[in-house]
């Protein structure tokens, strides 16, 4: 039986690449830096959440889908914590001081990408129509071209007012995709934020609700299961990190 414990925490370390192992050891330091109104601290929690989310930075853009269709990119879940840009604006604004050089990502209509982001989706869409047909010298291939440039004019029109914030939402998304340190410190006081709201409202569960709402809602007992699950498996692999 000690063999085969030995065994698998060999195999789990040599599973990951020395980068992932750089992120899971990053993720623990800030997540344990970070502490609850109580005191209570994230480091365990914040490494299985990334575990749970991206394998520690192996799947850095997800929630690509809504009802079968793609999303627009900036209403996905990006970087190693899945961090949405709505959450990384939220805890910018919540902890200004804390987050001194990402205020520069924050223009005066900072949540304006949920109104602009399904323009982009019809644009991608009436664009691709026009390249699918644009070969197309048929009666009904030019009734296609005629209908989607005037489609694609329309919503071009519509994103003009937004230009200017969706060029400073794109810079703040891709610090989420490439900034690991930034990513991971939103992801620890969006939890920290959680727990706090939880003490003060008296729930039962504090640390439940913080894990729960991290991936929607007070009382998503499947997705804390899945974190559980992953805090067993970091455990025992903390032990063979001399964490």
């Amino acid at each position: 039986m000690k063999f085969n414990i030995i065994f698998f925490l060999l195999v789990s370390l040599f599973s990951y690449t020395n980068k992932q192992i750089e992120i899971i050891k990053q993720a623990y330091k800030i997540g344990s830096y970070t502490k609850a109104n109580n005191n209570h601290t994230f480091g365990d929690t914040l490494v299985s959440i990334i575990l749970t989310e991206s394998s520690a930075g192996k799947y850095i853009i997800g929630d690509n889908y809504y009802n079968g269709k793609e999303k627009a990119f900036l209403d996905k879940s990006l970087g190693v914590g899945q961090v949405k840009l709505e959450t990384a604006i939220h805890m910018i604004l919540l902890y200004p001081k804390h987050y001194k050089y990402f205020k520069q990502y924050i223009h005066r209509n900072p949540f304006a990408y949920k109104v602009y982001s399904k323009y982009l989706l019809y644009i991608k869409y009436y664009s691709d129509i026009l390249e699918r047909y644009k070969n197309n010298n048929t009666r009904r291939g030019y009734r296609v071209r005629r209908w989607a440039r005037r489609e694609l004019r329309y919503y071009k029109n519509k994103m003009k007012p937004y230009k200017k914030y969706y060029k400073i939402d794109m810079e703040l998304a891709q610090q989420l995709l490439i900034n690991n340190e930034f990513n991971l410190d939103v992801a620890a006081n969006y939890l920290k934020t959680n727990y706090n709201i939880a003490l003060r409202r008296q729930y039962k569960n504090p640390y439940f609700k913080a894990i729960s709402r991290y991936n929607g809602g007070w009382k998503n007992k499947v997705y804390y299961k899945r974190v559980i699950k992953n805090m067993r498996y970091w455990e025992k692999l903390k032990k063979k990190l001399h964490l």
